[in-house]
């Protein structure tokens, strides 16, 4: 989970094959913008930004091109 974004740094953002409810484990109870980006489970080949927002944990899908 990424709290300063540092892209060069991928091992502390991105999950790779983690499940929606894994990352709410991860995320719940976290800080405000704490994130993660996973791999989509329903589209292959498309991401998933999963991201701590107050007392909730909103997942955003980000299209591959």
């Amino acid at each position: 989970m990424a709290g300063q974004f540092d892209s060069e740094d991928r091992e502390s953002w991105y999950w790779g094959r983690l499940s929606r409810a894994e990352a709410v484990s991860l995320l719940q109870g976290q800080r405000h913008g704490t994130f993660l980006v996973r791999d989509s489970s329903t589209i292959p080949g498309d991401y998933v930004l999963s991201v701590s927002e107050s007392s909730r944990v909103s997942h955003y899908i980000v299209n591959s091109l």
